[in-house]
């Protein structure tokens, strides 16, 4: 493994170390208040979280079925999937509002998507981190490798995670882990 591919396996498996551990005090009567404004409540935002990146490093990146429809079909901790990019995304918001959480099976799920990127990306070389994707489904054009996994994984992790955070705070929950 190359020093670059070290550092973006390395940073994925610190967001989603930050991201576990800002998870941890979160009880099921915390997952579906509405917090004020139009952000969304936090059970949705760490199902969004771990839905998104499956999709991504499963479908996206490696043109497989996402784990939500295979090994965890019917078991991913979320009682329908989320809307995908395209002409579903309208109806997200209503998804984040409506969607039932199982608190037990999500972090199943999650510790087994975060499991499966962090092989991914171990098992690239530097040249694959300059292959082109296209993201026109989302509205951003081609992109490479290198840059989904630094936006797309490690930065919406990071998103997340200060998101989750925050409406831990809201709801009198220390936030971050430190």
């Amino acid at each position: 493994m190359t020093r670059t591919i070290k550092l973006l396996r390395d940073q994925v498996k610190e967001a989603h170390g930050w991201f576990e551990a800002t998870i941890v005090g979160v009880e099921d009567k915390h997952l579906y208040v509405t917090p004020p404004g139009t952000a969304n409540p936090l059970g949705a935002t760490y199902a969004h979280a771990v839905l998104a990146e499956d999709g991504i490093v499963c479908g996206t990146l490696q043109g497989k079925m996402p784990l939500m429809a295979t090994t965890f079909k019917g078991k991913f901790g979320a009682d329908k999937p989320m809307p995908m990019p395209g002409p579903e995304w309208v109806h997200y918001r209503d998804w984040t509002k409506d969607v039932k959480i199982n608190l037990q099976e999500l972090h199943k799920y999650a510790q087994a998507v975060f499991g499966a990127s962090e092989d991914y990306i171990s098992e690239l070389t530097d040249e694959d981190l300059e292959k082109p994707i296209d993201m026109t489904i989302i509205g951003i054009g081609q992109k490479t490798l290198a840059w989904m996994i630094g936006i797309l994984l490690i930065g919406h992790i990071h998103d997340m995670t200060g998101e989750i955070s925050v409406l831990k705070g809201i709801q009198g929950l220390k936030g971050y882990p430190m």
